[in-house]
């Protein structure tokens, strides 16, 4: 199982850097930084991960720019490495932040934010909409930079820096029912490199399916440690 920091015992379909590369999805490497902070990577971006919610299937991430720079010049996309990420629409939206604008009229839909090291311009965030163009006045700002946002916060009384540090949510359903039944049946999901297709690895051996029959109260040591192994 992976530990590190608030995060505690996950297991398939992550997997912690450095351990045996069948005990994890290839798409769901994890790092842990110091021993404190989780990470995961997605094309070149390294995201933060705050929490991993298993049951639901739920992952809340937040760049590292964003951590560690409230008012981010650039902000890459995120980008999938395959089909089994998405965003978490009900929960996420797309913000823009607008840097170096003259004065802008308070509207409704525009929110002011104060940058620790440029006090002496107007910052401003607008939450992107299929409905609303973006307000003419906020193309005189000098930076323009898209970010996500988890879209109970956005009008909250938290600032853009707490905004992108709680970050925004996605969603995963790699070999879910497999899994499912793999571990219903007293096996570990693992996954097979060579074959790309998930393993459930039970105590006599790797299955294709579920395992044959629940391991027996009595096998011996050996099964045991060879069981705990693989699930760890």
């Amino acid at each position: 199982a992976f530990d590190c920091g608030n995060i505690r015992k996950i297991s398939y379909p992550f997997w912690k850097s450095g351990r045996v590369e069948y005990c994890g999805h290839p798409d769901f490497e994890l790092k842990c930084q110091d021993d404190d902070s989780a990470e995961i990577q997605f094309e070149s971006v390294t995201y933060r991960v705050l929490r991993i919610d298993k049951s639901n299937r739920k992952l809340q991430l937040a760049t590292t720019v964003s951590w560690n720079d409230n008012c981010p010049s650039t902000f890459d996309n995120i980008s999938f490495p395959s089909n089994d990420w998405s965003y978490l629409d009900s929960l996420s939206v797309n913000v823009t932040l607008f840097y170096g604008c003259p004065f802008i009229p308070q509207l409704e839909t525009i929110y002011k934010f104060v940058c620790s090291d440029n006090n002496t311009a107007e910052s401003y965030y607008w939450v992107d909409s299929n409905v609303l163009p973006t307000p003419p006045e906020l193309s005189r700002c000098n930076v323009i930079v898209k970010v996500n946002a988890l879209q109970g916060l956005i009008g909250s009384q938290l600032n853009t820096e707490e905004i992108l540090k709680i970050g925004f949510s996605v969603e995963y359903a790699v070999n879910a029912p497999f899994c499912n039944h793999c571990e219903v049946s007293g096996g570990v999901c693992g996954y097979d490199r060579n074959t790309s297709q998930p393993k459930c690895f039970c105590f006599d051996g790797p299955q294709d399916g579920r395992c044959p029959r629940l391991r027996p109260s009595n096998s011996n040591s050996k099964c045991n440690l060879f069981f705990l192994y693989l699930s760890t």
